[in-house]
């Protein structure tokens, strides 16, 4: 009785019945389905981007209203590896096996290293050099009393990429991955601090010792 109540309402109604339409259609394309195979948890846009501003640090240096330059770091912690993996996974749909080398990539180079992606901003893109081994700035992590001196490199990612990934990213910015000699669990597991030095200033980037870190 009620089903045929509701056939004879939405007949006599079609723009009702149109509008139902529409919403059950918005409602199918607002759950977007698992694409990839599961490596990490996975979030959606709002939840992800708190994610990295979680272990991300931002400092800017003026002189008067002059900026001298902007950096932004993100800490590859194992939570944050393990997100990008999976966004990574459902944007370019890997299959379990592509999913499980990355993951085993990923806790390897974990096992030796600390890794960071920076963007860095300065007016005079002569001085945007940070991988080049004639570059006037120096980067540094300090942490449980050591100091470590690291390499950065140039990552040759797509900005569509990079902005997916990394959602401060823009394309004011060059990007970077600060690259340290030392476990990542050392640097988890203790308060650190990274530093970019140089004649133009120098940047104090602190981060907070990751206690869900589990290895």
């Amino acid at each position: 009785m009620e089903l045929n109540l509701f056939s004879r309402y939405f007949s006599r109604s079609p723009r009702a019945a149109a509008t139902l339409i529409a919403l059950c259609l918005l409602s199918a394309c607002a759950v977007k389905p698992p694409r990839g195979a599961n490596i990490g948890p996975r979030f959606d846009d709002d939840t992800y981007s708190q994610l990295i501003n979680k272990y991300t640090r931002h400092d800017a240096k003026f002189d008067g209203l002059n900026q001298l330059f902007d950096v932004y770091a993100t800490m590859q912690t194992t939570e944050v590896q393990a997100a990008i993996l999976q966004k990574r996974s459902d944007i370019y749909e890997w299959t379990p096996s592509q999913a499980q080398d990355e993951r085993d990539k990923m806790f390897q180079n974990n096992s030796t290293q600390t890794r960071f992606a920076v963007s860095f901003f300065v007016p005079n893109t002569r001085l945007n050099d940070l991988n080049r081994k004639t570059t006037m700035w120096r980067f540094y992590l300090d942490s449980q009393g050591k100091r470590y001196v690291g390499t950065a490199t140039k990552r040759k990612d797509k900005f569509v990429d990079l902005n997916a990934m990394y959602p401060y990213h823009t394309r004011f910015y060059k990007p970077y991955e600060f690259t340290f000699n030392v476990p990542l669990s050392v640097i988890e597991s203790a308060p650190a601090m990274l530093t970019i030095a140089s004649a133009e200033g120098v940047a104090h980037l602190k981060f907070a010792p990751q206690t869900s870190a589990n290895h």
